[in-house]
């Protein structure tokens, strides 16, 4: 969790008569076996694509259907519909409009006819700085089967999983789809609490969230090992402002009765469900199986202790200038005095204002230390931060 904020791009769709949409796309090839290279940025996977012959950064998300930036549709000169209702990860609303794209090729695999989401992703901070086109969505990739290699950098996408060879350690989860084909897992804390419908969502960079609705018999907010205020993370419609609470729960297990990790840190949230994210997901070597409904993982290393190296706070720009968006208790942050809502006027002593929030992220996602000046009701005061495992220093 090294972004300034931690995005969270799982959607809902609500629509009338437009489910079909999600099931026309097909594979033009009977029979590929292709490798891709992939960057990871904090476990988000980032991979070419090409669409009318034009190559773009698409963010990979299992959790969301495929979805194009506004400018990449203008570019393309591609028309659009009017498709209905999509809800983000934090349960906020909105109407969205649709294209259908003739050809996106990815390596030579060429997918026909395939729907596609239309949003001005650019808008909003994280994604320009990230540089993302769209999202490529569980709609696309369940044409096909995908294994995502983190410790290669690669994604090998194949027509079916026959291909494949597990390990002895691979653990198998079996999972249901939705319509726009997103996977959902089952689960279960020990006895505690069972899960029956998490998101598998490599668009979301945190690790296993939970509903605290859903949680409340494995979780009372007082007893939280740590906890978050200001900006939980960010969605497909800008920043949810609110807290986000960390515990230790008993030991994941998944429906087969394979124990997928004895020690975790879950985050729990007040909105949106069940996620399944990057920061456990990249400990693993996992192969999408939409054919057979089963996800396969295989361990990497060994699972050690959960880490969550960070500063303690999250910066955002708010107008002219960058702020402090969120604050983790206990942290170094909190013990220097800094509270939401403070304005950053300098890093490293170099002045900064809300232009700047793309290098003030590259430099929250290094070693530190960090030298800020902030300003509160007039008042300036010097902070240094340095980075922690946090989730050593909670309670």
């Amino acid at each position: 969790m090294g972004l300034l904020l931690v995005l969270f791009l799982s959607l809902s769709l609500f629509s009338c008569g437009k489910q079909r949409l999600w099931v026309k796309g097909k594979v033009h090839q009977k029979v590929f076996n292709q490798e891709i290279p992939i960057q990871v940025i904090n476990g988000l996977i980032f991979l070419e694509v090409a669409i009318n012959g034009k190559a773009y950064n698409f963010l990979l998300d299992t959790g969301a259907p495929t979805l194009l930036d506004t400018q990449v549709v203008q570019a393309l000169g591609l028309k659009t519909k009017k498709f209905g209702t999509a809800t983000d990860s934090y349960g906020r609303s909105n109407r969205i409009d649709y294209t259908v794209l003739k050809t996106v090729s990815i390596s030579g695999v060429d997918f026909l006819r395939q729907g596609a989401l239309v949003s001005d992703l650019r808008s909003i901070p994280v994604f320009d700085c990230l540089d993302v086109d769209g999202l490529l969505g569980a709609n696309l990739m369940r044409s096909a089967c995908w294994q995502i290699d983190y410790e290669a950098e690669v994604l090998r996408v194949s027509e079916d999983c026959s291909g494949f060879s597990y390990t002895d350690e691979a653990i198998y989860m079996p999972f249901r789809v939705n319509s726009q084909g997103t996977p959902k897992l089952a689960m279960n804390f020990g006895d505690s609490l069972d899960l029956s419908y998490v998101t598998l969502d490599f668009g979301s960079s945190s690790g296993l969230s939970l509903d605290l609705e859903a949680s409340a018999r494995i979780f009372d907010p007082a007893e939280a090992d740590l906890f978050t205020t200001g900006a939980a993370g960010v969605g497909l419609y800008g920043v949810e402002k609110d807290s986000i609470w960390f515990t230790s729960p008993e030991a994941l297990v998944v429906a087969e009765g394979d124990t997928l990790f004895s020690m975790l840190r879950v985050r729990v949230r007040r909105k949106g469900g069940h996620l399944f994210g990057t920061q456990i997901l990249q400990e693993f070597r996992s192969t999408i199986d939409w054919q057979n409904h089963q996800l396969v993982l295989e361990p990497i290393g060994e699972n050690l202790s959960p880490v969550w190296l960070n500063f303690g706070c999250a910066l955002q720009p708010n107008g002219e200038v960058l702020e402090v968006g969120q604050l983790v208790y206990p942290s170094g942050a909190v013990e220097a005095g800094l509270m939401v809502g403070d304005t950053v006027l300098t890093i490293n002593s170099q002045p900064v204002y809300a232009t700047d929030f793309c290098e003030a992220r590259t430099l929250f996602g290094g070693a530190g230390p960090i030298k800020l000046t902030i300003q509160r009701q007039g008042n300036k005061q010097n902070v240094v931060l340095r980075r922690q495992d946090l989730f050593s220093t909670a309670k």
